[in-house]
């Protein structure tokens, strides 16, 4: 028998599996990054100047 699709059910699968986000941002002298990712129930973050040590809260 097959699988109904639930939407709701895969959503939930999918943000609990998502990988990690990477975002850079320059404009002018700026140059940042972010990351973003979820392990389970806890969202992680990464940020800094790109080119300098890395900052986790």
């Amino acid at each position: 028998m097959a699988r109904a699709w639930q939407p709701v059910a895969d959503a939930a699968y999918r943000l609990a599996t998502m990988a990690k986000r990477y975002f850079e941002f320059s404009e002018g002298t700026s140059n940042k990054f972010w990351e973003v990712w979820r392990e389970g129930v806890s969202v992680f973050t990464r940020y800094g100047k790109i080119g300098s040590p890395v900052r986790s809260p």
